[in-house]
């Protein structure tokens, strides 16, 4: 937060900002940042599947900077790769008008965490509306087997702190995403059948053998 703070400070020339050591909430309740879709369930053996979320803010007003970190269970899921999508004049979906200052862009692919901080610069005008901060990619690593539960991963946003042009806090809610996936019966084969392939490769290669040795020279 001090460093998105420091960023509007420094670059918006022409609002005091005597707010930025008393910042108050503004009343936004129909402000929401969620991850999108909110669930996504798999039913089948997952292990190497890829699939991707977005991370969005929904019905904002005086947006003028932000500072958001994702987490997620790397047991279970590996990052695969992300888009940011600022500024909105680049992004139609995006958020944020030019000019803008990347002030944080952070990926922890080993802990399973992203921290993402943008604000805006002057002259650029306030964001209001709705759109999408980011895209992030994962593969599924892990797929639980019975009798193992089923598991539900979250995608958690466990840090959102949005501003204004004053420093001012917007208040808002926040909804994770959930990622679920059933639990699958093992892959059990018949050690009869295993037996039986053994065989037929190794009488497979005694006859290229004697095939070999038996043509005339």
């Amino acid at each position: 937060m001090l460093l998105l703070f420091l960023a509007i400070m420094l670059t918006n020339l022409t609002v005091s900002l005597v707010f930025a050591t008393n910042a108050s909430f503004l009343a936004s309740s129909s402000t929401v940042v969620k991850v999108e879709p909110a669930s996504r369930m798999f039913w089948a053996h997952a292990v190497g599947q890829e699939f991707t979320v977005a991370i969005q803010m929904i019905d904002v007003t005086n947006l003028y900077g932000f500072d958001i970190g994702l987490r997620w269970n790397t047991t279970v899921l590996e990052y695969v790769s992300h888009m940011v999508r600022i500024p909105k004049d680049n992004y139609a979906d995006g958020i944020l008008w030019n000019p803008i200052l990347p002030v944080k862009d952070e990926i922890n692919a080993t802990t399973g965490t992203y921290c993402i901080a943008y604000s805006s610069m002057h002259p650029a005008p306030s964001f209001n509306g709705s759109g999408t901060v980011f895209t992030i990619t994962f593969r599924v690593i892990y797929h639980p087997q019975e009798p193992e539960p089923t598991a539900e991963i979250r995608l958690e946003l466990y840090h959102t702190q949005l501003v204004d042009r004053a420093t001012s806090l917007i208040s808002h809610t926040v909804q994770d995403g959930i990622i679920t996936l059933h639990q699958i019966q093992p892959i059990n084969i018949n050690p009869f059948i295993i037996a039986g392939l053994v065989a037929i490769a190794l009488l497979t290669l005694i006859a290229i053998y004697f095939v070999k040795i038996r043509k005339p020279k």
